[in-house]
């Protein structure tokens, strides 16, 4: 939108600016980034120390755990190696459960390799669960689950993660990589949203 500005004094001219947009208010703060930064190294440090003697794979889940699998890549400080998988869900109402398709998956290249799967965000258990599953499946030396967040809830999949960043209310948790409706994954915290709100 274009608004009319009149400048003031001798010889002044009108000019055109244009309007600024609204700017959307932030979520509320779960854990502030500093508070993140200091876990996640303390993660980083464990694994260095479990993976003293190897050199352990971290398989990230996209997307939502760029950010964690950056950031805990940099803090753990063996050799490794970067690995990616992308999960998806898919289904229609006659499904019981959705299920669950991974993407970029190299099974042979976890063959007889120490695993640790970087995940952001603990829910239902379902996707972790698959992941865990497949990737002891493709014969891998060991299998780790290293996750940020988790919520306190109860779970249809039950899984218990080896190493857990944060565990939070079970609310609609954004921000540090993870995304509502495609929204807030630029922040440098973790808040949570309310499901009907929007997201611009």
């Amino acid at each position: 939108m274009i608004a009319q500005t009149e400048k003031t004094g001798p010889g002044a001219v009108g000019e055109q600016t244009e309007e600024a947009a609204p700017v959307p208010e932030w979520p509320p703060c779960l854990v502030d980034a500093r508070s993140i930064a200091a876990r996640v190294a303390e993660l980083g440090e464990e694994l260095s120390r479990r993976f003293a003697r190897t050199r352990p794979v971290l398989l990230g889940v996209l997307t939502g755990a760029y950010m964690f699998l950056a950031d805990l890549s940099r803090q753990v400080r063996v050799p490794h190696e970067i690995a990616l998988v992308r999960a998806s869900s898919y289904g229609d109402a006659a499904t019981p459960a959705p299920q669950i398709a991974l993407q970029g998956l190299r099974p042979a290249a976890l063959q007889g390799r120490d695993v640790v799967i970087v995940e952001d965000l603990l829910d239902t258990g379902h996707t972790l669960r698959t992941i865990i599953d497949t990737v002891r499946n493709a014969g891998a030396a060991s299998v780790m689950t290293c996750v940020l967040v988790v919520k306190d809830r109860g779970r249809p999949y039950p899984v218990q993660p080896d190493l857990v960043g944060f565990v939070v209310p079970p609310l609609f948790v954004v921000g540090y990589g993870i995304d509502y409706a495609r929204a807030w994954r630029h922040l440098p915290y973790l808040g949570w949203v309310r499901p009907e709100e929007e997201h611009a």
